[in-house]
């Protein structure tokens, strides 16, 4: 019986984990595709200073102008270009590949984008 924290679980299938703890439950599904992980959704700045977006699976590198599928890795994890999320919180991932590793952290502001600091003219 697996009992974390004082949930017990109640029914352990392939895909779905189902919990409960005294009055409450709760449900585990199994991620099968990166685009389920919609907490990456949004734009986020790496410790390199790459802007990217995330949006349905995609990692769009905005300063570089390179689109990068995110995947679910072999160890079920989401992966991109080699890299695993080790830790993805809502407004900070960490990822891992090899002895490397770098944090993204998210914009939720547009002042924290210093590119777009100045005086701008639209056309």
């Amino acid at each position: 019986v697996l009992e974390p924290g004082g949930w017990t679980a109640i029914s352990v299938e392939d895909d779905i984990v189902k919990w409960k703890s005294q009055s409450n439950t709760m449900e585990w599904k199994r991620v099968r595709a990166a685009s389920e992980v919609s907490v990456l959704n949004g734009f986020w700045k790496n410790g390199d200073g790459l802007l990217c977006l995330v949006s349905g699976g995609t990692c769009s590198f905005v300063s570089k102008g390179v689109d990068s599928k995110l995947a679910i890795s072999d160890a079920g994890g989401v992966s991109l270009n080699g890299w695993l999320a080790c830790e993805i919180r809502p407004n900070e991932v960490s990822w891992q590949k090899g002895n490397q590793s770098m944090q993204w952290h998210r914009i939720e502001q547009a002042k924290e984008v210093e590119l777009l600091n100045g005086p701008w003219k639209s056309s």
